[in-house]
């Protein structure tokens, strides 16, 4: 339940049995925490975390309009009331559309002043 953006990422990774890799190995969540540390402290972004992510997607689609079941479905959060207990449906071809519409919303606020993270060398903060 990828946007086309996602795909276009993962397109770029060498091919091997991960697709991100730190090293030989895949990449783990104590690493990818660790860097964003690094990172936020380098940067002065404050307390910010991977989690953090999560709140800003399922924000941006709400500012979009997208359903709260929508929501759900791509945060991967069940509904317990029992209109969704009884609800099998799983949303899945409206989730990609709207995480396509997030992707597209994300690109249409690209201007001249953003610049993409690129590789860097040995010993750099990322």
């Amino acid at each position: 339940m990828l946007s086309t953006q996602a795909w276009a990422i993962i397109d770029r990774q060498p091919r091997g049995e991960y697709v991100f890799t730190h090293g030989r190995n895949h990449v783990r969540t104590d690493t990818v925490n660790k860097s964003v540390a690094r990172c936020r402290d380098h940067f002065g972004l404050g307390v910010w975390v991977p989690h953090t992510l999560r709140h800003s997607a399922l924000t941006g689609l709400s500012m979009l309009k997208a359903s709260r079941e929508i929501q759900n479905r791509i945060s991967n959060h069940k509904d317990s009331t029992i209109g969704g207990l009884y609800d099998q449906n799983s949303r899945d071809k409206e989730a990609r559309e709207w995480l396509q519409r997030w992707a597209d919303h994300l690109d249409s606020l690209m201007g001249d002043n953003v610049v993409p993270f690129e590789k860097k060398d040995e010993g750099s903060v990322a």
